[in-house]
């Protein structure tokens, strides 16, 4: 029984366990329901609702009351969001407003910042207006209406003589203007103060000092807005010493103008002597391109002047030698001129023949001088003339010196050897006084016999007639040798000799006759014409493309005015002339041919008188060219 009963109040138990647990169920179900909701109401879902969450009164009255909670918080929440937009509104409008006032802020600051640069720079630009102004070689004055100074820089104080303290303040002008008339001062103001222009002109003033001087005005009025004139700007200046270079230039305008009337003159008379003067003259530039030729140069070539003007001298006039063959171009004389520098005529003793248009031709005496500016040679003067009656008259003349040389060898030949046999005692004795007779018989038989072969020479020369036979020749040896036949004569005047002979000469192609004969007359006329213990000197020297003989000496030198005529045949300088009376004045014209017409080589001099002479020729290193001829010179 009490088994049963235990059996029974088990299951009642049980039965109870079950039905608590079914009931607790239930009800947490209704409770976690509850919970999600109030879960996803905390997450915003404020539209759930819990309707019928359980069959408990109780707890649906809990769900009844949560739904009017959510109600209340929405309402809530919405008016919380009102606010909170409104708020915001307000906020972002606040914001708005600060952040515009902030932008006006800055750019009040940039403004200011600007405006504060820009008085910056305007003050930087008006202190250097300032300082040029008061700095400017000008005087530049500021005045009021009434021409008051009220600023004025230091050039003022400068050129007027007042000081800055004086001048402040005064009428412009008062102290150094009121020269110029009523009527001048009348148009300025009217000009700067009625028609409010600027007014210019010159105007004349006067020093602190009381010097006068004149001087360039300007005056400007200085206008505002309104074109109302606010204050003047006067700039003068002193220009007195540019009116005394205008005096100056002026002046030396009119002496041009009257000098250019003078040269206008000359040049008309130039013209007209070029046009009418017998020798041909042809002018040319650097490049030998003719730019001036005169009628009587176009007369004898035949030439129109369009056939010459603006062409090469050397590409239209042809020149030819005795033979028709044209000269060698190194020997042209427009080719010598350009490239030395220097008046170059005919060689001596050579003859040129101009060809005409024609194909005639015709003897030319020839020069032609370079024109030298500044060192630099800008063109040539070619002159030349027909010589043909002339190269005949000379041919004649030189055929007759040679006949009559030739027929006075004979006698003087008689006369030399019948005065060596009577002074040697051949035809008997004879006394002292006729020995000193025969002796002065002999001499001048000599001088007369030297006369004769030199005249012979001169005549073989101009003929062209003469042989020239180069063979390998030691110049040493050969001056060595003319030295030692002139030994006695420096022996007995006390001569010194200084000799310097360059290693490097070896042996030259020359006519050892020629040569001697060159050697003998500038080594005797050095021992001739100078005096006792005199000095002479020889030198010669090999260079690049010649040899250069030097003969010096300290002897009696050539009057400056007769230097020119040295080389002119019988000759004599005067200075000489008194103190030696023999001599045929033949002998430098003799060597100057043999030097210039056998190697085409060269002569000249330096002279001083009473202080001595230097003799210098040249050998071209080829020596002396070979030629055919009929007689030697002697």
């Amino acid at each position: 029984m009490i088994y049963i009963l235990i059996f029974f109040v088990s299951i009642a138990v049980l039965a109870s366990v079950v039905l608590v647990s079914l009931i607790v169920n239930r009800f947490l179900r209704s409770i976690k329901k509850l919970q999600g909701a109030a879960l996803r109401v905390s997450e915003g879902a404020f539209s759930l609702r819990l309707d019928d969450i359980s069959s408990y009164n109780e707890i649906n009255d809990v769900g009844l009351a949560f739904n009017m909670m959510i109600d209340q918080v929405k309402k809530s929440r919405k008016e919380i969001e009102q606010k909170v937009e409104k708020q915001t509104q307000s906020l972002v409008k606040n914001k708005t407003d600060l952040e515009n006032q902030q932008k006006a802020i800055l750019n009040i600051l940039e403004d200011v910042e600007e405006e504060k640069a820009g008085s910056t720079r305007l003050a930087g630009e008006l202190e250097k207006f300032r300082l040029a102004v008061d700095n400017a070689s000008d005087h530049i004055v500021i005045t009021d209406l009434d021409g008051i100074v009220i600023h004025a820089n230091k050039a003022v104080e400068r050129i007027t003589g007042y000081s800055l303290d004086s001048i402040i303040g005064q009428k412009a002008g008062k102290l150094w203007g009121g020269l110029m008339g009523k009527p001048f001062y009348d148009k300025l103001w009217k000009t700067i103060k009625k028609d409010k222009k600027i007014f210019t002109g010159e105007i004349k003033n006067r020093r602190k000092g009381g010097e006068e001087y004149v001087a360039e005005v300007s005056i400007s009025p200085v206008l505002d807005s309104k074109k109302n004139v606010q204050f003047f700007l006067g700039i003068e200046r002193d220009i007195s010493e540019r009116k005394e270079a205008e005096d100056q230039v002026r002046k030396v305008l009119n002496d041009m103008q009257e000098q250019a009337q003078v040269l206008a003159g000359e040049k008309a008379k130039d013209e007209a002597l070029l046009e009418n003067i017998g020798d041909g003259i042809i002018s040319t530039n650097q490049d030998g391109v003719v730019t001036m030729v005169n009628n009587a140069a176009l007369e004898m070539l035949k030439y129109d002047e369009k056939d010459v003007i603006e062409k090469s001298v050397m590409d239209v006039i042809n020149i030819v030698d005795e033979k028709d063959k044209p000269i060698n171009m190194a020997h042209h004389p427009m080719v010598l001129a350009l490239s030395t520098g220097e008046k170059t005529t005919t060689p001596l003793g050579t003859t040129y023949y101009y060809v005409r248009k024609d194909g005639t031709k015709f003897a030319a005496g020839i020069t032609v001088t370079p024109f030298v500016w500044q060192g630099k040679i800008v063109g040539t003067i070619l002159v030349f003339r027909d010589i043909t009656v002339e190269k005949e008259i000379d041919q004649m003349k030189t055929e007759f010196v040679s006949l009559a040389s030739h027929q006075l060898r004979t006698p003087l030949s008689t006369i030399n050897w019948y005065a060596e046999m009577l002074l040697s005692g051949d035809a008997g004795k004879i006394t002292k006084d006729q020995k000193e007779y025969l002796q002065e018989i002999y001499t001048g038989n000599q001088r007369m016999v030297e006369l004769v072969n030199s005249l012979l020479n001169v005549s073989r020369i101009e003929l062209g007639t003469f042989a020239v036979d180069p063979e390998p020749t030691d110049m040493k040896e050969m001056a060595e040798s003319v030295f030692g036949e002139l030994k006695p004569q420096i022996a007995e005047k006390g001569i010194q000799i200084t000799k310097k002979y360059d290693k490097k000469i070896g042996k030259i192609s020359l006519d050892t006759k020629l040569m001697r004969i060159v050697f003998q007359n500038l080594l005797t006329n050095a021992v001739k014409y100078t005096g006792e213990k005199g000095e002479i000197g020889l030198e010669i020297k090999r260079r690049a493309k010649d040899i250069m003989v030097t003969v010096s000496d300290n002897g009696f030198g050539i009057p400056k005015k007769q230097q020119a005529q040295i080389f002119t045949k019988m000759f004599r300088a005067d200075n000489v002339k008194a103190k030696d009376t023999t001599g045929t004045g033949l002998g430098l014209y003799i060597i100057k041919s043999i030097i210039e017409q056998s190697a085409s080589g060269k002569i000249w001099f330096e002279s001083q008188e009473n202080k001595g002479t230097t003799f210098y020729f040249t050998i071209p290193l080829t020596g002396m060219v070979k030629k055919e001829g009929s007689k030697a010179l002697t």
